[in-house]
């Protein structure tokens, strides 16, 4: 009895924490910036929208291009916070005098301190969040000449405001999803171009209707925390091709754009297969070319012409394929093929788009309560990541920070199969694209999420009436639309509420489904709220279990001695340590814990609706 009452003390204890820190941001302005992300009718089809653009593809492609990621240099300002959330049509121009200047090409930025990118403006172990201003110079290669160029950013965190020479681009709201702007007209070619990046982080606590809103077991890097490119092509070119895989066919949907000012005719868009093979050699190339021998055959191939596309217009054009004797992607054997679109105008190409994708299919047993991988029962040994480096002290202080990099990525999925491993969590937030490269190639399943981490009924209602986890939900499963490893797609974390978090949970289901489709959908939650919200969610269900709970459950057995190990890590991980620690009570290990908290136990799977 007591035991019980000191666990539901526990639970009441927590959850009054979060109802009166949800109390702290009531008198803050309401946001009312809108989302960037919505969806369009056009030719062919619906469209992801973003920015006046169609959302592109994030991965690489044999394209010109420019990496942005030296020479950035930062200046710390304090930022006004109610501006930052007002619409921009209201805010934009007392932004602008708020900046200084500091937008603009001529601004004299010589005395900024220098800054990584990827990085962050707050590395651990002590950094504060610190909002302020990014600029970089940069002088555009001959090849960018005439052509349409997209500025891509892998993410920004938190909410990010675009100039490139003095031309306001736009805002994206959201640390871990990627955006991208339509920069062609803003560019200057033989000259010196300047980007510009306005970076503000709200403190946790002092806002109720921002994701994440509060408390985080995680170190959350402010700044610009992925990569950031220039990517050139025809001004008729592929934005993205989506792959909808089935056990042996496979729906393919092709967004092509014509951002010249003329009127085109005569146009076709042709799609071939290849078989993909990864090697030593190739497998931390980021091509999807590479991993095609240049004797390959091509699988399967079609063409559909006769398209006629008016200027400055987006079109959509689907086909599907049959394939006979399909090699189909699984943990143990990760087949993959290369996806090729090539994009003519009267028998000549003018642009060619590629990228990764497998066959396969996971879905839940009808019959019984068990998942089912292409058809064949499985069941996951799993382990968490973050998306940070860890490595030993230096005279006492934890050492590491983000982003990880593809061969850091590599280690901790060898380090993962290395103890039979074969799911990875990727801790609250979307997957880093290297892990999901590498477990597309080497057989690793993943469950990624969005951000919605501790949330109560109040912030459940704010954030969904601004729609921003429906965006990040929708910028994550874009991303990784054709990354077959990742079979789970989670909403949220250890949250409260019923109705709210109920229907924020549903919401978010019939929005992934209508996207994609292909992936199971889930959360992460507490025990105690199991049995209420189980009934009709369609998701799967998680059960978090906190150690000391399963330290009961253990007596004096085994499990209290890995409790205790798990209790000696996380000292450890205050000081900068990383190790491989068994999991308590048969629970699967944890890889790696971030330097603020590394958790003792990975949420195991619960029951199966």
């Amino acid at each position: 009895m007591s035991l019980l009452l000191t666990r539901g003390l526990a639970v009441a204890v927590a959850t009054l924490s979060l109802a009166v820190m949800s109390s702290c941001g009531a008198n803050v302005t309401p946001a009312g910036l809108a989302p960037t992300l919505g969806f369009q009718l056009v030719d062919g089809g619906r469209v992801a929208m973003q920015s006046g653009q169609p959302v592109p593809d994030f991965g690489y492609q044999p394209r010109p291009r420019m990496d942005l990621n030296q020479g950035w240099r930062f200046q710390r300002a304090s930022l006004d916070a109610d501006l930052t959330f007002t619409p921009r049509t209201q805010s934009l121009r007392a932004i602008d005098r708020e900046a200084a200047g500091r937008q603009l090409p001529g601004f004299d930025d010589g005395q900024w301190q220098p800054i990584e990118v990827p990085g962050s403006v707050d590395p651990p172990p002590d950094g504060r969040p610190t909002d302020g201003w990014y600029r970089v110079h940069f002088t555009l290669p001959d090849s960018f000449a005439g052509a349409a160029v997209t500025l891509k950013f892998g993410s920004v965190n938190y909410l990010a405001d675009v100039w490139l020479n003095g031309t306001y681009l736009g805002y994206h709201e959201g640390g871990y999803t990627p955006f991208a702007f339509d920069s062609s007209k803003a560019l200057v070619d033989g000259q010196d171009n300047v980007l510009a990046v306005r970076v503000y982080d709200p403190p946790k606590g002092t806002r109720l209707d921002v994701v994440p809103w509060y408390y985080s077991d995680w170190w959350e890097y402010e700044g610009i925390t992925a990569p950031v490119w220039l990517e050139a092509s025809n001004l008729l070119h592929v934005v993205r091709a989506d792959v909808i895989p089935h056990l042996d066919a496979a729906d393919i949907s092709v967004v092509v754009e014509n951002s010249s000012n003329l009127d085109m005719s005569g146009v076709a868009v042709n799609v071939e297969v290849l078989p993909a093979e990864v090697t030593d050699s190739n497998l931390l190339n980021l091509d999807p070319l590479s991993l095609v021998r240049t004797d390959a055959p091509t699988i399967a191939a079609m063409s559909i012409g006769d398209i006629t596309s008016s200027a400055h217009n987006t079109f959509v054009r689907d086909g599907s394929f049959v394939f006979a004797g399909a090699d189909r992607w699984n943990v143990k054997r990760p087949a993959l093929y290369v996806l090729g679109v090539y994009v003519s105008v009267d028998g000549v190409v003018v642009d060619s788009f590629y990228d990764t994708f497998g066959l396969r299919r996971i879905q839940v047993d009808p019959t019984a309560p068990r998942l089912l991988l292409n058809g064949d029962p499985i069941a996951f040994t799993g382990a968490a990541v973050h998306n940070e480096q860890v490595m030993p002290p230096a005279n006492g202080a934890p050492r590491g920070g983000t982003p990880l990099t593809a061969p850091d990525q590599l280690r901790i999925v060898q380090q993962a199969q290395a103890v039979n491993v074969d799911l990875l969590r990727t801790n609250h937030v979307p997957a880093n694209p290297f892990l999901l490269m590498l477990a597309d190639r080497l057989g690793l399943a993943v469950w990624e999420e969005i951000p919605l981490n501790h949330f109560t009924p109040e912030t459940f209602s704010l954030v969904m009436q601004r729609g921003l986890p429906q965006q990040m939900l929708a910028e994550m499963a874009l991303r990784d639309f054709n990354r077959p490893s990742v079979l789970f797609h989670g909403f949220a974390n250890e949250s409260t509420g019923v109705d709210e978090r109920t229907s924020a949970m549903t919401k978010l289901r019939d929005l992934d489904r209508r996207i994609d489709g292909t992936r199971l959908t889930g959360q992460a939650m507490y025990g105690h709220l199991l049995r209420r919200t189980l009934a009709g969610s369609g998701h799967v269900q998680r059960a978090r279990a906190r150690p000391q709970d399963l330290s009961a459950q253990a007596g004096d057995g085994p499990g209290v001695r890995r409790l205790a190990a798990v209790r000696r890590q996380r000292r450890r991980a205050a000081a900068g340590v990383s190790q491989d620690v068994p999991g308590v009570c048969g629970q699967p290990r944890h890889l790696s814990g971030g330097l603020r908290r590394l958790h003792g136990v990975v949420v195991a799977p619960g029951l199966l609706d």
